[in-house]
């Protein structure tokens, strides 16, 4: 978890000292950060609500070597702060201006009640968090239905709240839930992707026939919609989840820069091949408006249709050089968006370990290309198309390679590069507008904070702050005296 990033936070009912113990050896604490100890007391006849800051421990000052570079990047920190649930309850009546701030480092939470656990997490997703929560008894009930994703390790009283169950009694099905999750998310967006990129192939295709008042064939509609495009959906998303977390994650909405940019750029890219194709082929010597047939196939005593008879004028709409042409160029292209889109590495395996679905591309590539070369005149009428010459269908193939070496290097180089697009963030000083990288941001220029062995009172934060709002009036307890 901490290799990926992935910020923890204990919750317990233990004693403080027990969960401090636990999660140094356990490393959700690292050897480096010292650990501030937050008390608050309630407040009195004399004295109004206070809360002080204290250093518990030591940071092993012999540990600072071990500090990953990439880990430095990011929000992670060399102090947290611990305190217990009676501390949190004062502090969320008393000194709720402070409680964000607590929540950015707050890594221990000790001697929390059912009430509190469930009030912790509504907190942290009040700082647009993304929460789930990882409980095994009664007491955590609450707390695992509030979570955005909640995962019960008990199979009694927690698994009735909790969406999830594990099958064993510990951690370990964390990792494994945010892995499976992010592949789910990569592999629906990649359909997405693909289905967009279907629909717009066809579109572009049909828009170029109907302006010449010719449309594609019922069986070639077939082919592509079943035997392409239904097979491809079906097997894409079984790629399974890559073994290593990553320390960054997947996109996680449909207008996000680089999913609308690879959207985007290949419906133009298609778009100006299926333009290119359309184009040439009526520049050809051999092209007519007349005589559909430009070759001679195998089966040679079915191959010309005479001009004016009534089985022409019934399939002229269908059987001509620019819907052959260009029903070749989309399936294909159909095919290669499917490969290019089906990106393994770092949220999912690589394709070829979804073996239906790597087997299955070549397998369709290769009965298309069959049918662009095979001269087989009861094909061709099957399929309502008609035989071109050789050179221009090596030319539909170049168009088609030139195609797939343009979307995929693109797709590798610039849509999938993750420095690339973080450069463009810092060009741009893009910032994210999540209200807990935008406490982040300003406690980094705030010099007074982590305080240490310091005490403030309530009157004390109402004359720093005036007009702020420090205190929670609509705050009840739950918890009996």
């Amino acid at each position: 978890m901490n290799n990926a990033l992935i910020r923890t936070v204990m919750i317990t009912g233990d004693n403080l000292q027990t969960a401090v113990t636990v999660a140094r050896n356990s490393g959700m604490v690292q050897k480096y950060t010292k650990v501030i100890l937050t008390e608050a007391s309630e407040p009195t006849e004399n004295s109004p609500a206070s809360i002080t800051w204290r250093e518990m421990e030591r940071a092993d000052a012999n540990e600072m070597d071990v500090i990953d570079v990439d880990r430095c990047n990011n929000e992670n920190t060399s102090y947290c702060f611990a305190m217990t649930g009676k501390a949190y309850q004062v502090v969320e009546q008393h000194f709720y201006s402070l409680l964000p701030k607590l929540l950015l480092n707050g890594a221990i939470f000790a001697r929390m009640s059912p009430g509190q656990k469930s009030n912790l997490v509504e907190e942290f997703q009040k700082i647009d968090y993304y929460v789930a929560m990882c409980g095994d008894g009664a007491n955590d009930c609450g707390a695992l239905k509030v979570a955005h994703a909640g995962v019960s390790l008990s199979e009694q009283e927690a698994s009735v709240a909790s969406p999830f169950t594990s099958q064993t009694a510990n951690i370990q099905c964390i990792p494994e839930l945010i892995k499976e999750g992010r592949a789910a998310l990569v592999s629906s967006f990649a359909v997405f992707k693909y289905v967009t990129l279907y629909a717009m192939i066809q579109f572009i295709c049909l828009l170029l026939l109907y302006w010449q008042l010719k449309t594609v064939g019922l069986y070639q509609y077939l082919i592509q919609d079943v035997g392409v495009t239904v097979l491809v959906c079906l097997t894409m998303s079984l790629t399974q989840a890559y073994p290593k977390l990553a320390p960054y994650r997947p996109p996680a909405q449909l207008i996000s820069p680089p999913l609308l940019l690879s959207v985007m750029f290949n419906i133009l890219l298609n778009m100006a091949i299926q333009i290119c194709a359309f184009v040439l082929v009526q520049k050809q010597p051999w092209y007519s408006t007349s005589n559909y047939s430009a070759c001679i196939t195998r089966d040679n005593n079915l191959n010309f249709t005479n001009e004016g008879t009534a089985e022409f004028q019934e399939y002229s709409i269908y059987e001509n050089y620019e819907a052959t042409s260009l029903w070749s160029v989309t399936t294909i292209s159909c095919i290669i968006v499917a490969f290019v889109f089906s990106k393994g590495k770092p949220f999912r395996k690589p394709i070829y370990t979804n073996y239906i679905f790597f087997i299955l591309l070549p397998i369709q590539l290769a009965a298309c290309i069959f049918i662009l070369f095979a001269d087989i005149e009861r094909i061709y009428r099957a399929l309502q198309l008609i035989c071109t010459p050789t050179i221009w269908r090596v030319a539909i193939l170049i168009l088609l390679i030139i195609f797939f070496l343009i979307s995929f290097i693109v797709e590798e180089l610039v849509i999938e590069n993750r420095r690339l697009w973080l450069f463009l963030k810092r060009t741009f000083r893009y910032q994210s507008h999540s209200k807990y990288r935008e406490l982040y941001r300003a406690l980094q220029n705030d010099p007074s904070w982590p305080p240490v062995s310091i005490t403030k009172y309530a009157n004390e934060l109402d004359e720093e702050h005036k007009g702020a709002f420090h205190t929670n009036p609509c705050y009840k307890s739950d918890e009996k005296e």
